[in-house]
């Protein structure tokens, strides 16, 4: 086999490689079109936001799945038990302090946008297959990531507006509430934090119940931790908004 062909061979193989890491390497997420969404501009809506910009604020929410592609299983994560991947509160740090400058400026359209992309990462840390090792993306050949597509989309995504009606309890019980936010970096930790539970208490649990049984939905602990967690995080997006409109 000449040089030339040999070389042609191994760089295809290598593109072959690259491509399907990259495939595998994609985040899991809320569900754009109801989590994400409907907590963005629950937040607002809430907190005040004139009704022109709600749409704005509400169609950014999920936008950094798209935007942060390729990498968004790093951006989107803070593992408790590993510490890393853990750049989600980073980017939810970066947006809502761009949004509090836009805000300042008299830019409300650009200010609600990057709220709608800050609220993003706590919402997503807020889902514990965020938190944990044993079901992120990351390493793409970890043999458990199933079980963060079966959580978030087969159960929470399913269950949003029919079933457990998780969209309706966020709704009721997490816009009574706003967690004071200062500084929306260590504001995504404490959200990763709660939402994992000690020594990840929480991400176990819903894991091990996944595994061992198909009727895992219906376990008590499993609705009420998925419950507390969403209520939190929009808790802490309804804080984000008072953060950025703060002089």
């Amino acid at each position: 086999m000449s040089k030339i062909r040999l070389k042609t061979i191994t760089i295809s193989l290598l593109l072959t490689c690259v491509t399907f890491g990259m495939a595998c390497f994609q985040a899991y997420a809320w569900d754009g079109d109801t989590t994400h969404k409907d907590m963005a501009y629950w937040a607002g809506a809430t907190k005040g936001v004139e009704a022109e910009y709600l749409p704005f604020l509400r169609d950014a929410g999920p936008a950094p799945d798209s935007f942060d592609q390729p990498y968004c299983q790093i951006r989107h994560a803070y593992l408790i038990d590993t510490g890393w991947p853990n750049e989600a509160p980073r980017w939810c740090q970066d947006h809502a302090n761009d949004a509090k400058l836009h805000y300042g400026q008299g830019q409300k359209l650009d200010a609600y946008k990057e709220l709608g992309y800050a609220t993003h990462y706590i919402i997503d840390v807020s889902n514990l297959m965020h938190t944990t090792i044993r079901a992120t993306d990351t390493p793409w050949w970890n043999p458990l990531r199933f079980l963060h597509d079966i959580y978030e989309v087969d159960y929470v995504k399913n269950n949003w507006n029919s079933g457990k009606n998780f969209g309706q309890y966020t709704y009721t019980y997490g816009t009574q509430r706003t967690i004071g936010i200062y500084d929306p970096y260590q504001a995504c930790v404490d959200m990763a934090r709660y939402a994992n539970g000690d020594s990840s208490t929480r991400a176990n649990y819903i894991c091990d119940k996944i595994i061992a049984t198909s009727d895992y939905g219906n376990d008590n602990t499993v609705v009420f931790y998925t419950k507390d967690n969403l209520v939190n995080a929009m808790a802490y997006c309804r804080g984000l908004v008072d953060y950025i409109r703060r002089p």
